[in-house]
């Protein structure tokens, strides 16, 4: 999913060359931030203690 969108902004052939890397590092960053937090909102860390 996100090679498919990363790719999207990279064939935008209407881009000029520095505009293109600055759209790739916001898809990057945007992407980052995205798995971060599902990850952490779907990571259970229950302390169980089993005495």
């Amino acid at each position: 999913m996100s090679d498919i969108f990363v790719a999207s902004v990279i064939n935008q052939k209407t881009v000029n060359q520095s505009a293109q890397q600055v759209l790739v590092l916001i898809a990057a960053q945007v992407l980052n931030i995205i798995e971060a937090q599902f990850g952490f909102s779907t990571n259970s860390d229950d302390d169980v203690i089993n005495a």
